[in-house]
């Protein structure tokens, strides 16, 4: 990099990521930061952090910048390799057909996240607010047997650890689901959450 221009360096399509950068600290005349990909002897590029900031004038008033560069490389690869993991086990629970629901055992609302939409079909605006709402998609024959259940681990934090039931999809379609509870405690060893692992079960059920 010595006596060489840093442009030089950039990967094509960061170059504009370097010049954004740089048009910011000339327009604010403060210190910028972005991260880029250089490239280097061994072939790889390497991921960079750069600290972009204005240099004393020169006598002849120009001016220029000062850039200090950080070795980024086995962050962004930590990264990388966490959203890798992330997908794969996105993908697993796709195929498994496994979501998650929380109950927080104080207030009584519960929690969906987006796969429990696609699972069950409800819209966003159309989830169960509270558990009494979740228990009305029970079916009626196990709506008493799941609550007492959910009361019972509720306050002894034990068994069932499973629990299985039918629920009303949208489309008016019982499905089975096989849940695990797990129970999230405060910090001073109290409940405050359940959290529902649970898998659509039907074809094991029907087989």
């Amino acid at each position: 990099l010595v006596g060489q221009p840093l442009t030089r360096f950039i990967l094509p399509e960061d170059q504009d990521i370097y010049y954004g950068c740089r048009q910011r600290l000339w327009s604010a005349g403060e210190r910028q930061a972005c991260e880029l990909r250089l490239r280097c002897m061994e072939g790889m590029p390497v991921w960079c952090s750069l600290d972009v900031s204005l240099a004393p004038e020169t006598g002849r008033g120009e001016h220029s910048s000062r850039v200090i560069l950080i070795d980024i490389s086995a962050r962004k690869r930590s990264e990388q390799e966490l959203i890798d993991t992330k997908e794969r086990l996105r993908r697993v629970a796709a195929i498994a057909e496994l979501t998650f629901w929380e109950w927080d055992t104080r207030t009584n609302q519960v929690f969906f996240p987006p796969e429990w939409c696609q699972q069950t079909g409800y819209a966003l605006g159309e989830l169960p607010l509270r558990l009494d709402d979740w228990a009305a998609l029970l079916h009626p024959e196990d709506r008493e047997r799941i609550l007492d259940s959910l009361t019972h681990f509720a306050a002894a934090h034990a068994q069932p650890g499973e629990i299985q039931y039918r629920l009303r999809r949208r489309d008016g379609v019982y499905r089975w689901f096989a849940a695990s509870l797990e129970a999230i405690l405060d910090a001073g060893g109290a409940l405050q959450h359940v959290l529902l692992v649970h898998q659509d079960v039907t074809r094991r059920k029907e087989s």
